[in-house]
């Protein structure tokens, strides 16, 4: 397994590293052996050494899962693909957040933006990424598809 954070470096936001919140989430741990990699890109190899890593281990096959399932996941299962990497998206492995009308107020309170007809709810982001996805870039699955197969 690659382990892959999101850091944006030096701009007070969540994803600042000075701020702490920059780190695997308890119970998850790494392996001996397994990369903790730190990216500053959208997707996971832009920024990193992942494709080195994976060619290095002969890994030719990916399952995606993470955080912002539109954005930083999708855009590494999309330049998966295109590499030649086969990709599974664990659908129900992912999460992400309602998103705002590309028209609402940047200021607006999370209960304005919960309001707002024009947000796109965290289920339709979620289902959109499915439908683009699927049988283009990846294979989609979830957590109870996976773990019914038999280990390979």
């Amino acid at each position: 397994m690659v382990w892959v954070l999101h850091a944006e470096p030096e701009t007070g936001s969540v994803f600042d590293p000075a701020r702490g919140f920059v780190r695997l989430i308890e119970p998850l741990a790494p392996a001996p052996g397994e990369p903790v990699l730190t990216k500053t890109a959208h997707n996971a190899f832009t920024t990193t050494g992942l494709q080195q890593i994976l060619t290095s281990r002969g890994i030719g096959e990916l399952m995606i899962a993470g955080i912002r399932t539109e954005q930083c996941c999708e855009t590494t299962a999309r330049l998966a693909a295109d590499l030649g990497y086969r990709v599974t998206f664990v659908i129900d492995a992912t999460a992400t957040n309602p998103i705002a009308h590309r028209d609402a107020p940047a200021d607006q309170t999370v209960e304005q933006l919960l309001s707002d007809p024009r947000t796109l709810p965290a289920s339709a982001v979620m289902e959109r990424t499915e439908y683009v996805l699927a049988g283009r870039f990846a294979t989609i699955c979830t957590m109870a598809e996976l773990t019914a197969q038999p280990v390979r």
